[in-house]
């Protein structure tokens, strides 16, 4: 009789004991799978800001030597900021992952000196990024055009020169239309070529 306790006993032990250890098992694979699952997505997110920073340059590049009007929607989960003063387009997107280092401008163009390039070789922009860690599971990714000078053998500069309306710095956030046309250049010891970059 006393058996039969025991044994029931066992199996209600054995249980609990079962039930516990997949507990256990179940807190350690959701503490160590979700930041895995979660850098996962974060990933197709800045890849994509990277090919929207790629194409924003390759349409100011174009309007500049085209003359054409072109519209980009800003479809990032982020905010893009035009700085007419400083000569940059920026845009930032949080993420709980990074896919660059942290701390440092990472270059994407082929000439990475931002005070100057040569007129004829290289282009006028440099593409890049910053990553700024904002805690243990947050990162913000800056994406980067920076526009420089570009000096001819002779001595002439040449500039993009990126303008907004009243020469504001403009922001704007997800879904927010980009214009971008050319209107006009100036001509002097400086050759400027005028884009006008406007968020609607």
């Amino acid at each position: 009789m006393n058996s039969k306790k025991f044994k029931g006993a066992s199996v209600i032990i054995s249980s609990i004991m079962l039930i516990g250890v997949l507990l256990v098992i179940t807190s350690v694979a959701y503490t160590w799978g979700m930041p895995m699952i979660q850098r996962n997505m974060d990933k197709p997110t800045l890849y994509k800001a990277e090919n929207f920073l790629d194409k924003l340059d390759k349409k100011v590049d174009e309007v500049a030597k085209l003359g054409s009007i072109e519209e980009l929607v800003f479809n990032i989960p982020g905010e893009i900021k035009i700085d007419a003063k400083n000569n940059t387009i920026e845009f930032s997107v949080q993420t709980e992952t990074a896919i660059y280092g942290g701390g440092q401008f990472i270059c994407f163009s082929k000439s990475c000196n931002l005070t100057g390039g040569e007129f004829g070789e290289d282009s006028y922009s440099v593409t890049g990024a910053y990553v700024h860690m904002l805690d243990t599971y947050a990162s913000l990714t800056t994406y980067k055009i920076i526009y420089r000078n570009l000096t001819k053998s002779d001595g002439s500069v040449y500039l993009l020169d990126i303008v907004t309306p009243y020469n504001a710095t403009i922001i704007g956030s997800e879904n927010s239309k980009i214009v971008i046309s050319k209107i006009g250049e100036e001509r002097g010891a400086l050759t400027k070529t005028l884009v006008l970059v406007d968020i609607r």
